[in-house]
């Protein structure tokens, strides 16, 4: 009966380390958990950055889109300049040729 006792005895050493261990797990686990989530209260200030910043982008997208537009139209104005400034030297040209 002593063998009986002796195995009895470490067999329940070794289920009260593996326990031990398990629980240390467990509680390194949770700890974790709770250090990398944030509160409520950070996630709603997170939630409002966001918010925010989703406002802020569509404002730069509507900024780019309205400067592209008025970039188009002074190419435009440019372009019609250049004619102009064509049509006005052939005309001088014109002018001059008929005049000498």
């Amino acid at each position: 009966v002593p063998e009986t006792k002796s195995k009895l005895v470490a067999k329940q050493v070794k289920i009260k380390s593996t326990i031990e261990a398990l629980l240390e797990d467990m509680s390194k686990n949770i700890f974790l958990t709770e250090v990398q989530l944030p509160s409520k209260g950070e996630l709603d200030l997170l939630k409002q950055e966001v918010a925010f910043k989703n406002v802020n982008i569509d404002a730069n997208q509507e900024t780019i889109s309205r400067l592209e537009h008025q970039k188009k139209a002074r190419l435009e104005e440019l372009e019609r300049i250049h004619t102009l400034e064509e049509k006005i030297t052939t005309e001088l040209k014109e002018l001059e040729s008929r005049s000498a």
